[in-house]
């Protein structure tokens, strides 16, 4: 009886280590863990996404206010002046060369996170993962090829039909004025939105956070 004792703990002992090498076998086959969002990334995400949010919204709140009153041809003349002031405006434009500065690099991290999510090469939350292709398909699918060149085309717009008349008085050419401004609220409420959209994920990732530290730390 002690010898089949001692043979069944040998069997029950070689199970268990068995299953032990299998255990971390299977641990260390798994996909590694996307990097958490650290408290300074997420803070400078926070400054990039207001500047650009912001400047969005001044100039969706400027297109509102003179539209409003179209009747009043200084307000035309005022968007004319307005956008000509924002092709190159002191200290505002080079503020936006610096921050697109690092953006190839942003364009790079982006899709890699995406094809890390689509092969697995990557584990995360469901929200990390969706976070980082909703960023990935507005900055590179909607931003960077369609909104960006609708804005700029349509500024240029109303600065070329919004000059004023041989005189000095009025537009000289009223209708294509007033044409070129109404597409403006329609494009700069659009970059609006893709802004908000992108500040959004942002703060999804961070948050996406919390729900792989606690399982992390059982793994280790």
């Amino acid at each position: 009886r002690a010898r089949r004792a001692s043979v069944g703990m040998g069997l029950w002992n070689t199970r268990g280590h068995e299953a032990g090498r299998s255990a971390s076998s299977g641990k260390s086959s798994a996909p590694p863990w996307k990097d958490d969002v650290p408290a300074v990334g997420i803070a400078l995400a926070c400054l990039f996404n207001t500047w650009f949010c912001t400047n969005c919204l001044i100039d969706f709140s400027v297109d509102r206010w003179v539209l409003g009153n179209k009747a009043d041809p200084s307000r035309l003349a005022f968007l004319r002046a307005y956008y000509q002031w924002r092709e190159w405006a002191p200290i505002v434009t080079p503020i936006f060369i610096m921050l697109t500065i690092p953006l190839p690099i942003l364009m790079f991290s982006l899709a890699k996170e995406v094809l890390a999510s689509f092969l697995g090469w990557r584990r995360a939350p469901l929200l990390r993962h969706a976070a980082d292709l909703v960023q990935a398909v507005t900055l590179l699918g909607a931003i960077l090829p369609i909104a960006v060149p609708a804005v700029g085309r349509v500024q240029k717009a109303v600065i070329a039909a919004c000059a004023p008349g041989r005189s000095g008085r009025g537009l000289a050419t009223p209708t294509e004025c007033d044409a070129s401004a109404g597409d403006l609220l329609g494009v700069h409420l659009l970059m609006l939105i893709l802004n908000l959209i992108m500040f959004a994920a942002d703060i999804a990732k961070y948050v996406a956070n919390r729900g792989t530290a606690e399982i992390k730390s059982k793994e280790h």
